[in-house]
Order: C-alpha cells, then sequence, then structure tokens
C-alpha cells in the first residue's frame, strides 16, 4: 500500500479480505480509500461488524472500477 497514491481506490478481495481485519491496515485507513469485497468477506465467515473498512457489494465495484481510470488485479 506504500506505493499507492491517496486518491487511489484499493479493493480487498478474496483472501485479501484478511486485510481489512488486520491491525497492519491501520495505518492506512485514514489516508485511503480501502473497500473490502462484502460477499467474500462474509464467506470468510466474518460478520460486517468485524470489518476496519467499508465493505462494498459487486454494483459498487463496478462503479469503482468504472469511475478510476486504470486499474491493476
Amino acid at each position: 500500500m506504500e506505493t499507492t497514491d491517496e486518491s487511489d481506490s484499493i479493493v480487498l478481495i478474496q483472501n485479501g479480505v484478511f486485510w481489512a481485519i488486520s491491525e497492519e491496515i491501520d495505518p492506512f485507513i485514514n489516508h485511503r480509500n480501502i473497500f473490502a469485497l462484502k460477499p467474500d468477506f462474509i464467506a470468510r465467515g466474518y460478520q460486517e461488524s468485524d470489518s476496519k473498512v467499508p465493505l462494498i457489494d459487486y454494483s459498487d465495484l463496478v462503479d469503482l472500477i468504472e469511475k478510476n481510470e486504470k486499474s491493476m488485479g
């Protein structure tokens, strides 16, 4: 995350959603647009209230992809 710009949006997907509960994400929460994909988060046995970042659904993900000029996987 150190290589991202503050204007970048970061979406945690698949096993990346484990970062949404990690203390290691704390320094970035207030300085980055970080989201976790809700279906992936819930599928791993977590409750919405466990996430340190906003949870989004697939339609929100599509909106973010359309809004941002470039994307990386």
